[in-house]
């Protein structure tokens, strides 16, 4: 597919957020390719480079747009009694002071919201949204699934674990790793996600052979069959190395 080839092309990690994956989401389900093993595949590389985005952006501190890849929905629609058209709710903005203007003075903000609105939404956050979708295709192993669910806690546990440090928003996490002593920037590094491309790459090499072959044959429908398809899905499911001191050369979270 030509898709994957400009995918691993324009795949580079200043391209890696929500609506660039979006974006490569929605030309993928309106290509004319049908439902087979190239698709599904194809979906779980965007689904790879969507944990990729969502575990850097929490690695670097960003906790905020890696809670809007798993948690936050994408479009919410808040339904108001007696209005005929919904308000689209703002990402980040509470409801409250989105519509506190309609809310009569007499009454409590928070009592005429409960009473008078229902929210709808729309679009689920992307990475449950992805995820749901491959268990719902029937094709891939569940051991991959399970590979998928196992790092969205992860990327949550990440933010959680950064979030009680209340850090600045987007700060500098290596800058102020640097002057904790070693032992603690470890055990840091040991709690951040670390993820890699390895599955992105051999997923991509399975679509190729696909395309080599000409056949659209579901391949993974046993438990064993992702894991068993080439060494990088292997070296995939390894733990991560050693977290390395801040200096080492070549060590960052995107090429690891």
């Amino acid at each position: 597919m030509e898709f994957n080839a400009v995918l691993d092309r324009e795949s580079r990690p200043e391209n890696l957020h929500e609506g660039f994956l979006e974006r490569k989401l929605e030309e993928l389900d309106g290509l004319d390719v049908g439902r087979g093993a190239p698709y599904w595949l194809t979906l779980a590389r965007i689904t790879e480079l969507t944990l990729l985005c969502a575990g850097t952006y929490a690695d670097s501190g960003e906790l905020t747009a890696a809670g809007d890849l798993l948690v936050n929905p994408r479009l919410i629609l808040i339904h108001v009694r007696g209005l005929s058209e919904p308000f689209v709710k703002e990402r980040r903005g509470s409801m409250a002071d989105q519509l506190r203007h309609l809310v009569p003075t007499a009454d409590g903000v928070a009592g005429w919201l409960k009473a008078n609105t229902w929210v709808e939404i729309r679009k689920e956050p992307l990475l449950p949204h992805l995820y749901r979708r491959l268990a719902q295709s029937g094709f891939l192993a569940w051991s991959y699934l399970e590979s998928v669910d196992r790092r969205m806690k992860r990327i949550a546990e990440v933010i959680s674990f950064l979030a009680a440090w209340h850090l600045p928003e987007g700060c500098d996490l290596g800058e102020r790793l640097r002057y904790l002593p070693r032992q603690e920037w470890e055990f840091v590094g040991e709690n951040l996600c670390r993820f890699g491309r390895t599955l992105f790459v051999g997923l991509g090499e399975e679509v190729r052979r696909f395309g080599r072959d000409g056949t659209n044959n579901s391949r993974s429908t046993s438990e064993s069959a992702l894991w068993g398809w080439a060494a990088p899905f292997r070296e995939a499911s390894r733990p991560a190395p050693p977290f390395a001191w801040p200096g080492s050369p070549g060590m960052t979270v995107l090429e690891r």
